[in-house]
């Protein structure tokens, strides 16, 4: 335990969950603001969604969260078998 918080950043956390907002949810998803917080910081390598619906609405918005993520490094993945599974 002692070398894990030695380390300068952060390794292999999980750092939060979501689920898919209710209709008319006022801020849909605000699940994603830690791990964007996180992207950053550059404290995070991977995002592991279970389904890539979880990072927006339709088609183009997921796009546009995948590439805000790559854009600090960080690969997103789906767990999910219909999803895309790296980016």
């Amino acid at each position: 335990m002692q070398a894990l918080t030695q380390r300068k950043r952060p390794a292999d956390i999980i750092i939060g969950s979501s689920t898919l907002p209710a209709p008319g949810a006022a801020f849909p998803f605000s699940g994603l603001t830690q791990a964007m917080y996180a992207a950053l910081r550059r404290e995070l390598d991977i995002l592991l969604v279970s389904g890539r619906q979880l990072l927006g609405e339709d088609p183009y918005q997921i796009q546009e969260m995948e590439r805000e993520f790559e854009r600090y490094g960080v690969s997103v993945r789906s767990a999910s078998s219909n999803g895309k599974s790296n980016s």
